[in-house]
């Protein structure tokens, strides 16, 4: 033995390094498809989620906000007919 026994150790584990790293390219291919595909549809369901969501939410409150600025709007143009009646209006 002039390795001192040692020669298929050295070819084993290269064999198994040439696995692991085949196994890790793999591996890193599978992520980035599946990052590919998160992107590609996630990404529109998720938004469609939010916008859905959003409109829930804001949903109840349109109406009275709406009143509430026409409303207020009446107001300020009936307080600004009220200056115009007081200012030329002779005591």
């Amino acid at each position: 033995m002039a390795n001192g026994g040692w020669g298929g150790f050295g070819q084993a584990w290269g064999q198994s390094m040439a696995m692991d790293r085949k196994r890790e390219e793999k591996e890193r291919k599978k992520d980035r498809r599946n990052m590919w595909l998160m992107q590609l549809v996630g990404a529109p369901v998720a938004q469609g989620i939010t916008q859905g969501v959003g409109d829930l939410i804001s949903a109840p409150f349109k109406e009275p906000v709406k009143r509430f600025f026409d409303q207020e709007g009446t107001q300020v143009e009936n307080f600004k007919k009220v200056q115009m009646l007081i200012f030329y209006t002779d005591f």
